[in-house]
């Protein structure tokens, strides 16, 4: 069951609103933790960022005029600018 902020007895964004009792699984990620760093993803990966990285320039290709680089297991990289966010979606 998915707990909501009426459950709670507070309303989301009022004062004393505490996200963490919202959240149902301690794995769920943040909405704006969706897509990882290559540091921080490297690191729940574990494998090294500079590995990552090469990985990613490896794998991408273009998807209209986004650079997207599919490397398996749910984990999808995203060229935004200069740097690579990724995205690990559970199995």
């Amino acid at each position: 069951m998915i707990r909501t902020a009426l459950d709670t007895g507070a309303l989301r964004g009022s004062v004393g609103a505490n996200d963490a009792t919202l959240r149902t699984d301690p794995g769920d990620v943040d909405p704006h933790r969706r897509y990882l760093t290559v540091a921080d993803a490297a690191v729940r990966l574990s494998t090294t960022s500079t590995a990552l990285r090469a990985r990613c320039r490896r794998n991408a290709h273009r998807v209209g005029r986004d650079v997207v680089a599919c490397l398996g297991a749910g984990v999808t990289a995203y060229k935004l600018g200069v740097s690579w966010r990724l995205r690990i979606d559970p199995p």
